[in-house]
C-alpha cells in the first residue's frame, strides 16, 4: 500500500439512472452505446503513448480498437434493475447520433453519474478485498501515490452480452 492516496471510487449507475427524470429515461431507453478500448488500450492510445515503466504490463492492440454495440440502459440480469451502462473511458458515442449530439448526452450522463450521492470513496488498507458488478457500477483509482508502489490483483469474471 502506498503511504498516501490509492483510493478507489464506484459509482452506482443504478441508483443514478432511477434518479433521472421520466422523460430522460425514456430519452435514453432504447438507446445503443458505442463502446471501444481504443482510448486506452488501442495502438494510438493513452497507454501506448506512455513512455514510463509500470508495476503492470499493459498490452495496447489493434484488437482493443474493435467498436462494440451496447444499451445504454442496461437491465441487470439478476436483479431486474436498471442501469446506466456508459463509461468515459470506453463509450465513443450514441448509435444514430452525431459526435455532438452524443457528446451533449454522455457529458451529461457522466456528471450525473458521478455525483457524490451516487459514489462510494474506498480507502485500501493492507488485505482488504473488494467485489463489484461492472454491469450497474463505474470504478476509478484516485491516484495521488505518484512515487509510491501500489499492488493489487485482480479477476474478472466473463459475462453474458449485455441486454
Amino acid at each position: 500500500m502506498p503511504p498516501v492516496g490509492g483510493d478507489t471510487l464506484y459509482a452506482d449507475c443504478a441508483r443514478a439512472y432511477d434518479a433521472l427524470s421520466a422523460t430522460m429515461k425514456n430519452l435514453l431507453d432504447g438507446l445503443v452505446a458505442i463502446h471501444s478500448a481504443a482510448l486506452p488500450y488501442g495502438t494510438k492510445g493513452v497507454f501506448a503513448q506512455e513512455t514510463e515503466a509500470r508495476t503492470m504490463k499493459i498490452i495496447v492492440s489493434e484488437e482493443a480498437e474493435k467498436a462494440c454495440p451496447h444499451p445504454l440502459v442496461r437491465t441487470h440480469p439478476v436483479t431486474g434493475r436498471k442501469a446506466l451502462f456508459v463509461s468515459p473511458v470506453y463509450t465513443v458515442g450514441i448509435e444514430g447520433m452525431t459526435h455532438a449530439e452524443s457528446a451533449a448526452i454522455l457529458g451529461f450522463l457522466y456528471a450525473h453519474m458521478t455525483k457524490d450521492e451516487f459514489v462510494y470513496r474506498h480507502r485500501w488498507q493492507p488485505d482488504m478485498l473488494t467485489m463489484w458488478d461492472n454491469r450497474c457500477t463505474l470504478h476509478f483509482a484516485d491516484g495521488g501515490y505518484d512515487g509510491h508502489l501500489r499492488v493489487m490483483h485482480r479477476t474478472t469474471v466473463a459475462d453474458d452480452v449485455p441486454h
